[in-house]
């Protein structure tokens, strides 16, 4: 995967943006020669598309806050009206305490999270073709996983398969007890599914998964741009159902290593690997 493009796939591009905007900012207020100003325009605007086009799942309203703090600088840097121009640092004010919020609540969910599976108790795998085997004499990370953590693994991914298809699966662990790992919901968003529908199916999908007893975890899907909602909604159910997130940049440090996908997106046997070693490194 290109190196740009994962930055956006693993949600660092959002703090990348933070910063470019609020330096440029900081700088055009502090300096006043004209090429410096028109520099500093140029890196904030940049910086704000990066911000928007990173799909951070963070609430509608902080991204309009943002917006209108950003424009209001914009508006003010550019004026020639003196009244406008005053309200220059009131704006990057605005902007830089909007800022520090939005990488206070985002920070959290990039820290490394920690599966306490327990090691006596079975873990079903629910999950579409990047848990399966594409190729011949190819090991799937849920067996990988398996023979190198001590757990007893079964994998019940389907190729092809999204969150509302996953709910046959569901009905098959009848352990109460058993911990269920949930990498679903990468065709929905291919596939450009509603988010109202995704919303229906994935909290149907986590009623039926979550049981008193159970440890649930899930993979956070890497966002295409403006597929915010998407993400907020798999973080609303996690929060409200208990089952514990795994961050997107681990997902997406699979796809951008070396030889680890077949296509770009379906894995190889270092692909599968890999996954393996990353679910091993955070398995309490």
């Amino acid at each position: 995967m290109n190196t740009f493009v994962f930055q956006f796939a693993n949600g660092n591009v959002l703090f990348l943006g933070l910063l470019m905007t609020n330096i440029a900012c900081v700088l055009q207020l502090r300096h006043h020669k004209r090429w410096l100003h028109s520099a500093m325009t140029i890196i904030a605007v940049v910086g704000a598309i990066f911000v928007f086009l990173s799909s951070t799942p963070l609430p509608l309203w902080v991204y309009v806050a943002w917006a209108f703090s950003f424009a209001m600088f914009i508006i003010s840097a550019n004026s020639s009206q003196k009244y406008i121009c005053r309200l220059q640092p009131f704006a990057i004010g605005c902007l830089v305490i909007i800022s520090t919020a939005m990488l206070a609540a985002e920070l959290p969910y990039h820290m490394k999270p920690c599966l306490s599976f327990p090691r006596n108790k079975p873990l079903f795998v629910i999950g579409d073709s990047l848990s399966i085997a594409l190729e011949k004499n190819v090991a799937p990370w849920p067996n990988i996983l398996e023979k190198t953590s001590g757990l007893a693994v079964t994998n019940l991914a389907v190729g092809g398969n999204t969150v509302a298809r996953a709910l046959k699966e569901a009905d098959i662990i009848y352990d109460m007890d058993a911990s269920v790992l949930l990498e679903i919901g990468g065709n929905d968003l291919l596939d450009d599914i509603n988010p109202a529908q995704f919303e229906v199916d994935l909290r149907n999908l986590l009623d039926r998964v979550c049981k008193p007893g159970r440890v649930v975890a899930m993979f956070e899907l890497p966002l295409l741009p403006f597929h915010n909602r998407f993400g907020r909604l798999q973080r609303k159910y996690a929060d409200s159902h208990g089952v514990i997130l795994i961050p997107k940049k681990y997902m997406t440090s699979v796809f951008a290593y070396p030889d680890a996908t077949i296509d770009g997106l379906h894995l190889s046997q270092v692909g599968h690997e890999k996954m393996a070693s990353l679910l091993n490194d955070i398995i309490e």
